[in-house]
């Protein structure tokens, strides 16, 4: 079914959702997450609940997100989302939950009024109002809608004090408002993973690599023309390890696959991630990692993440999305605004898993929750 666009495949998925799939037992809490981010983050927040208590159903509205759901083995039971109210009106007949839970944005009309339909009360947890989104809504149509949604929604738990203010202002009642902080955080990598002892086997000396992680076009280029070394390099989407590697010749250098195994790293080799699920390892052996798609992409990836790791961060500008992050770790030192060229003074030590801490908003988002009585 590769040949079926995906908006027609999705469409497909969520209209296969008319209730063949659906679960006979009721359960206490439904968390729906748009996709494959979404699913992480319910994930995340998840995780520090007991098991089986409260009972959770969890849907997506990608076949992605699903299958990292049941990859994870995330609640009891899983399942599409329905795309309309009255699909809507039937899953939660069947759930008969005590609440529902909408990760991040997830907010549609037909959905919040099957819930209020239905009398299930909704939260939303891991809030976020980015510039783009609240330039969008931010007129009198715009905060007429979010005055309704108002109505409907029990409680927001933001990411940011930012995303707080703007939801209060786009029409949000302030008492339905808390900053609670981040509910998706990246677990910490193993330092004794193969992947790490290989890169120890190719160069000696504590965090020696620089990395380009989930990187997009241009951002290997202007990691190549900084000559740095030992590079590795990590294409965002493997589908371009080709373009990649024609792009490292071009500068006069070796494209070396990990895949390959290599005993030695000339001066002349960079270091190609062609596997996937291996980078968070990667990260415990690097001492910058130049965060993909802050110079080149349409947004950076997760700032936290190479951060989890022990690495020091290099960034462009593209940081709109994760400014409260960006600015607390330009204030540890940790973050440093990437202009063509690699420090030369070495990064501070830090506590990777003290600094996680500081940004884990998962105990105040349940708290916040459980205080609306939708928990």
């Amino acid at each position: 079914m590769s040949w079926v666009p995906r908006p027609l495949r999705v469409l497909g998925f969520r209209l296969g959702s008319a209730g063949a799939a659906w679960p006979v037992e009721p359960s206490d809490l439904w968390v729906h997450g748009a996709s494959l981010g979404e699913v992480a983050a319910a994930g995340s927040l998840l995780s520090t609940l007991p098991p089986d208590d409260p009972r959770v159903y969890l849907t997506s509205g990608t076949p992605e997100g699903l299958e990292r759901a049941e990859l994870a083995g995330l609640g009891h039971g899983r399942g599409p989302g329905p795309l309309d109210r009255l699909s809507t009106r039937r899953l939660l007949r069947r759930l008969r939950p005590r609440a529902l839970w909408l990760v991040e944005s997830e907010l549609w009309p037909g959905l919040l009024a099957a819930a209020n339909d239905e009398d299930v009360p909704v939260g939303v947890v891991g809030a976020r109002i980015s510039d783009r989104s609240f330039r969008r809504y931010d007129s009198g149509l715009g905060r007429m809608w979010f005055a309704k949604l108002g109505e409907r929604i029990e409680r927001f738990a933001t990411v940011d004090e930012v995303s707080a203010s703007r939801l209060i202002r786009l029409g949000i009642p302030a008492e339905r408002v808390r900053c609670c902080g981040r509910i998706k955080l990246p677990a910490a990598p193993d330092p004794g993973a193969e992947i790490a002892r290989q890169l120890d086997r190719l160069v000696s000396g504590e965090r020696p690599w620089i990395v380009g992680g989930c990187t997009h076009p241009g951002e290997e280029e202007a990691l190549l023309c900084s000559g740095a070394w030992p590079l590795l390099l990590a294409p965002r989407h493997l589908e371009r390890l080709r373009e990649v590697e024609e792009l490292v010749g071009r500068h006069g250098l070796n494209p070396v696959r990990i895949s390959a195994a290599p005993s030695r790293l000339d001066r002349e080799d960079v270091l190609l991630l062609d596997r996937v699920g291996l980078l968070a390892q990667v990260y415990t052996r690097a001492r910058w990692t130049l965060v993909g798609g802050s110079v080149g992409g349409p947004r950076a990836h997760d700032l936290l993440e190479p951060v989890a790791g022990g690495s020091q961060l290099l960034a462009g500008p593209h940081l709109e999305h994760q400014a409260d992050e960006a600015r607390r770790l330009r204030a540890a030192r940790l973050l440093v605004d990437f202009e063509g060229r690699i420090p030369d003074s070495p990064p501070p030590a830090f506590d990777p898993a003290g600094f996680m801490r500081e940004f884990d908003g998962r105990p105040a988002t349940l708290t916040w929750m459980r205080g609306g009585g939708l928990l």
